[in-house]
């Protein structure tokens, strides 16, 4: 095995059901408590991978407008232009910005709350991960890069995120990675730093803002263009269902993940599973970010 491998047989799991791709209690096809109709949704990153999946099953709950955010426009466009054929119901805005830029964020979010409203639920699913390589070779310009759009775009986003938030329920949700639970492997260290610290950086946001419902997840393992450069085709690794990052994303904004807010969550658990532990979830240091072997101070 590679040195830099991320090992992808079994994890770790939170609960007894460990799933690949939708089921019932998260699709919004089939449940609908899940219905996102009225909706205004912004998902960075959401021209492709996680944020593309996400953005379809927001249109598949009714979602009135989702906006696009990202650096591409030809990929945004021609994702807007797919899912505006599928879902006529839905209203698509694409918005050309680069994360790591506080001013194009911010006139990003200004467009999109002039032409849609106040945004109801805002997902961060931006990210770049520096090459893989140990700390005594690693560009520090790349090291730097990894910072500057998953931590400083990440702020940009949060703050522009709580000027335009729906006054009523609003949620964040920030698109993490499992890297930072994983054991510690040579090379990783650049876009581990910066994971953590961006998703630390909205747990923040949960403690200063209780208006604002936050969630960290990792999507899964998904074949998305950052997957191409750790896992080589024709490894044999079998990826989850983008369908499962999807409709995770919607029911983890719905009501029936309040009890979660402020925790990070794998898309692989149940959520039925994690209904069942909520009162136990609530009273310690259950999936947040601290120091194991600590409870909750």
């Amino acid at each position: 095995m590679d040195e830099h491998a991320v090992p992808t047989g079994s994890f770790p799991s939170f609960t007894p059901t460990w799933h690949r791709t939708s089921y019932p209690s998260i699709s919004p096809t089939s449940n609908p408590a899940l219905s996102a109709t009225s909706k205004t949704i912004l998902i960075t990153g959401g021209g492709t991978g996680a944020g593309l999946a996400m953005a379809r099953s927001f249109a598949l709950a009714g979602a009135a407008h989702i906006g696009l955010l990202g650096r591409r426009i030809p990929i945004l466009s021609a994702a807007a232009a797919a899912l505006s054929a599928e879902f006529p119901g839905t209203t698509f805005h694409t918005y050309g910005a680069d994360i790591s830029s506080e001013s194009a964020v911010d006139a990003a979010f200004a467009a999109f709350e002039n032409a849609a409203g106040k945004i109801d639920v805002c997902i961060q699913n931006a990210g770049f991960q520096p090459a893989l390589a140990p700390l005594s070779s690693i560009s520090p310009v790349d090291f730097r890069k990894g910072i500057e759009i998953n931590v400083m775009g990440s702020l940009y986003l949060i703050r522009a995120f709580l000027r335009a938030a729906a006054a009523a329920e609003a949620v964040l949700l920030y698109v993490s990675s499992g890297i930072m639970h994983l054991p510690t492997m040579s090379g990783w260290a650049g876009y581990a730093v910066a994971k953590e610290a961006a998703t630390k950086l909205f747990m923040h946001v949960a403690a200063e803002n209780p208006a604002v419902r936050v969630h960290a997840i990792n999507p899964g393992l998904l074949e998305t263009d950052m997957s191409a450069l750790n896992i080589p085709k024709g490894s044999g690794v079998v990826f989850d269902d983008r369908s499962l990052a999807g409709d995770f994303a919607v029911w983890i904004s719905s009501p029936q993940a309040k009890f979660l807010n402020g925790t990070f969550v794998w898309s692989n658990w149940d959520v039925e599973e994690m209904k069942a532990r909520a009162e136990e979830i609530g009273k310690g240091y259950l999936l947040r970010m601290g120091l194991v072997g600590w409870d909750k101070i």
